[in-house]
């Protein structure tokens, strides 16, 4: 088979007459080479960086990430170094993109947070 992901990804403003919009990947189709998924959510402390539970992916690929909490950030990790990919403010979503990282890890800033997501083998 072919082409079993499908990426879509808008952003648009509307603020004091300036407007835009991009929708980026609306529609794109992918080809899945693995074919293990995870679809969860974590609770992510914020004591330490954790890593993300991937259960059977191997090698994690096209991901999406939403923080849940009404209050809290929380910072995704490429891996287990100092340099943040993403932090998501309450509420908000990150992805979908392809993670260049086997191990990613995440953190809350304040208290803990749950952090649904989804990642695909690549």
């Amino acid at each position: 088979m072919a082409n079993e992901i499908k990426l879509t990804g808008t952003l648009e403003v509307n603020k004091g007459g300036v407007k835009a919009i991009l929708a980026a990947a609306s529609g794109k189709l992918l080809n899945m080479t693995g074919k293990n998924v995870i679809h969860k959510t974590q609770a992510i402390g914020f004591a330490a960086r954790e890593a993300l539970d991937l259960g059977d992916v191997v090698t994690p690929g096209v991901s999406i990430f939403w923080n849940h909490d009404p209050t809290n950030a929380i910072t995704l990790y490429p891996d287990g170094t100092d340099l943040g990919l993403v932090t998501m403010k309450a509420g908000e979503t990150a992805g979908p993109f392809r993670l260049a990282s086997a191990t990613p890890f995440a953190q809350s800033g304040v208290a803990s947070c749950d952090l649904e997501y989804m990642i695909v083998e690549d």
